[in-house]
């Protein structure tokens, strides 16, 4: 991701996104300093289930402004959830914002969430939405 992000902007890897949620493997391939993919949710369909990034975590180079991403249905693609200066930017505020957008956009049709510990990128699933 290299660009001048100013207030108010967007990053530009956003219009690189495909009109659907990440694969794992998209997801694993994107993954870098500037790019964390945050949470996975699972849809459940009979006797298989889909697993799909849906968040994503992004900062500009220079670090002074990051954004989470969000798929969503409804906008059909990828949309900016929030977007914070360096100053502003809290880990649990950050936290909240996606759980509020996942349960407001996908929590009637998802039924397990999991988030991606950037650590060792092991998947924690958690109850139903």
């Amino acid at each position: 991701m290299s660009s001048d992000n100013s207030e108010g902007s967007s990053p530009q890897m956003l219009d690189s996104l495909p009109d659907r949620p990440l694969t794992m493997e998209e997801g694993e391939a994107i993954a870098g300093d500037n790019i964390t993919p945050l949470s996975i949710l699972v849809a459940e369909d009979g006797a298989s289930a889909s697993v799909s990034i849906y968040t994503i975590w992004a900062i500009s180079e220079k670090k002074e402004k990051s954004w989470v991403l969000g798929y969503s249905d409804s906008q059909d693609g990828w949309t900016v959830i929030d977007e914070w200066d360096e100053e502003e930017w809290d880990f649990e505020e950050q936290e909240e914002r996606v759980q509020e957008w996942i349960s407001e956009e996908h929590g009637d049709k998802l039924d397990t969430q999991g988030t991606i510990d950037p650590t060792n990128d092991e998947i924690e699933l958690e109850d139903a939405i």
